[in-house]
């Protein structure tokens, strides 16, 4: 599996994403729901979480 790309289990912020997938996931499956924003939604919040970790680490 040369191109598997594996969760971030190491990074600090990983909970926040993991608690946000488990809140939304239901709603991205249901019928209707939209995978794709989910995903795009996860995605933020991991990025927003990891600028507030490397804005308390410069501080």
């Amino acid at each position: 599996m040369p191109n598997a790309e594996f969760q971030p289990v190491g990074r600090t912020t990983r909970p926040k994403v993991r608690d946000a997938l488990r809140r939304r996931i239901g709603a991205a499956v249901a019928p209707g729901g939209d995978p794709r924003a989910l995903l795009k939604s996860l995605q933020l919040t991991a990025e927003e979480a990891e600028a507030a970790r490397s804005g308390n680490d410069a501080g």
